[in-house]
């Protein structure tokens, strides 16, 4: 088979991944497993049987790993449409490996950004920034354990101080999550740019954009989760420096507006609930008694009704409804053509059908995908118009 061909080079890389087994590919601060000496003597052991050339079988859940292998498989033909469609070798690379994980997981699998100035990084991270521990303890059941921190850290113009997760400051701020900087590409918010801000969760990354933009810039922020809302509410306070350039939207972004959906509050995991035919979301079973209801906002009506004389750089990160978010954006789009940063990893399908989708308007971008955790999640695909690249 053809070497530089996707199917080869995919099915080449998942062979050697079942045979394959890393260690040290666990995200404590994530998943909170233990890091026990239980836990250091299996992967001893592990190691030791790898190097001594036993066959690891996957130890990946195999339900899991069949339906992922066949759904690629079945939509061979799409992804390879999206690996071509990406712009750099970086990129491809890059999905390939991305394929892998979400198939063999971390037993199998290492992603790039596990390496070792990655773990220098994350051991620095409270020494250099932490201002006081446990600030804030979410009321979420489903994140009952995780406690916020107050952080300080240094901005493009000043400092900024907020209330988040250690993972919130390592992805958003030092590892720059919604910053494609690969290969001499530079694509980021720009000052003056005005930015959408779709999931703005707890504030840090409109906190970020607004430090980004400087005061000719504006952040347009879309939150709809009360308990969210609340901990974004004094993250704002904390920076008055940039609170002028924010614009809190309490609305779910979605591809009409006026609808009522319904949710769970689940942290940074708040999801609407969708029909079926809108794709995997919040199931009825889920539904209960702290459902709630929110009414939708469109992106194109927003602008709209706003009277907003351009966009410049949108970003999503809405828990599986991106794809529908992006088509309410749509004149939005044709009309700025402005920088996108959406995320893929809440739904296999959205690896093909968000690029399908922006390609297919043929409005001349480019694409890169780039990986901001050592596990599946914080996969952002990358898109700017061929004329505005590096601007």
């Amino acid at each position: 088979m053809n070497k530089n061909d996707f199917s080869s080079k995919f099915f080449h890389g998942l062979i050697r991944g079942i045979y394959n087994y890393e260690n040290k590919n666990t995200d404590f601060l994530r998943f909170e497993t233990s890091s026990s000496m239980k836990c250091r003597l299996e992967e001893t052991i592990l190691l030791f049987a790898k190097n001594m050339g036993f066959i690891q079988r996957p130890t990946h859940e195999f339900e899991e790993m069949e339906r992922r292998l066949m759904f690629v498989v079945r939509y061979i033909d799409e992804f390879e449409k999206f690996y071509n469609l990406l712009a750099d070798g970086r990129s491809k690379d890059l999905l390939l490996q991305l394929l892998h994980f979400r198939i063999l997981g971390a037993r199998h699998v290492k992603l790039p950004l596990n390496n070792k100035n990655y773990w220098q990084l994350r051991s620095t991270l409270d020494n250099r920034f932490l201002q006081e521990p446990n600030t804030v303890r979410l009321a979420d059941p489903n994140w009952a354990s995780w406690y916020l921190n107050r952080y300080m850290l240094p901005g493009a113009e000043g400092k900024i101080e907020l209330h988040a997760h250690p993972l919130r400051i390592l992805n958003t701020f030092l590892l720059e999550q919604y910053a494609y900087k690969k290969g001499g590409r530079v694509i980021r918010a720009q000052p003056e740019h005005i930015v959408i801000d779709g999931g703005s969760c707890w504030g840090d990354t409109a906190l970020y954009f607004a430090d980004r933009v400087g005061p000719k810039g504006k952040v347009y922020c879309f939150e709809f989760n009360p308990d969210n809302l609340e901990i974004f509410e004094k993250n704002v306070l904390l920076n008055q420096r940039t609170a002028d350039r924010l614009t809190i939207v309490q609305s779910a972004l979605w591809h009409k507006s006026g609808l009522i959906q319904s949710f769970i509050p689940s942290g940074p995991a708040t999801s609407l609930y969708r029909h079926e035919s809108d794709g995997p979301g919040m199931s009825m079973q889920e539904m209960n008694t702290s459902t709630r209801r929110i009414s939708t906002i469109c992106i194109d009506d927003y602008v709209h009704s706003q009277g907003i004389e351009r966009v410049d750089y949108i970003k999503m990160d809405i828990e599986g409804a991106e794809l529908a978010a992006l088509r309410g954006a749509e004149t939005t789009i044709r009309d700025f053509r402005p920088i996108l940063a959406v995320s893929l990893y809440h739904r296999d399908a959205d690896f093909i059908s968000i690029p399908d989708y922006l390609n297919r308007l043929d409005l001349e971008y480019e694409f890169f995908l780039d990986h901001f955790t050592i596990h599946r999640e914080e996969t952002v695909l990358f898109a700017q118009a061929k004329t505005k690249l590096n601007q």
